[in-house]
């Protein structure tokens, strides 16, 4: 009888150790995963940031080429390089829930619509905190926050009416200045669609 508890015990203990293991080896592949993702959208980022120095169309095309996945990788990537530590307090709680909310929203376009409420509320504080010009910056190009915030690098034609960050003095319009099309690659997180023109709120002549 002895013997069988013993035999008993040490199969209860294969067992928890083969489940612990087991565990363990998924727990590994995730947090292998992860620093797969996370290195490939370092990689990318760096590639987009400096495409965009060239040519923000280009860096769009290139961006929306990529899976839903690889888009919250760069995003990612981008938010992270911004030195918290050179931002006012209220401007480095943005950049962090900005970051929390990649793992909610999804850079799937077939879902974007259901995500669009927490993306405006952010977009709100985001320009609350940095302004128009900063947010454009931080949160709507690939561009190096630290490198090129505060330089005047709005658009000229393409916006979203819906996160509109056109700058002082000027609206983003819809259907002005033949603006006909729609397409992805506007707003916070380039998540909404273009779909006006920056527009000058007064006109001198």
């Amino acid at each position: 009888m002895k013997s069988f508890k013993i035999v008993l015990v040490c199969a209860l203990l294969v067992l928890i150790s083969g489940g612990y293991l087991a565990r363990s080896r998924a727990a590994a592949k995730v947090t292998a995963a992860k620093i797969a993702a996370a290195n490939r959208g370092a990689a990318l980022f760096k590639e987009l940031a400096n495409l965009s120095t060239i040519s923000i169309q280009q860096a769009q095309q290139r961006y929306f080429a990529l899976s839903p996945e690889d888009r919250r990788e760069v995003w990612r990537a981008k938010l992270q390089a911004i030195r918290l530590d050179r931002l006012s307090e209220d401007k480095a709680q943005v950049v962090r829930d900005i970051l929390a909310s990649l793992d909610i929203i999804s850079f799937d376009e077939r879902e974007r619509d259901k995500y669009q409420d927490i993306v405006t509320a952010l977009y709100k504080r985001a320009v609350e905190a940095f302004g128009k010009e900063d947010t454009k910056i931080a949160f709507a190009t690939l561009l190096d926050y630290d490198i090129f915030k505060s330089s005047v690098l709005l658009p000229t034609c393409e916006c979203s009416t819906i996160t509109d960050l056109c700058g002082p003095s000027s609206l983003c319009c819809r259907g002005c200045k033949d603006c006909s099309t729609r397409w992805a690659g506007c707003g916070l997180l380039w998540f909404q669609t273009c779909d006006g023109m920056c527009n000058r709120l007064w006109n001198p002549d």
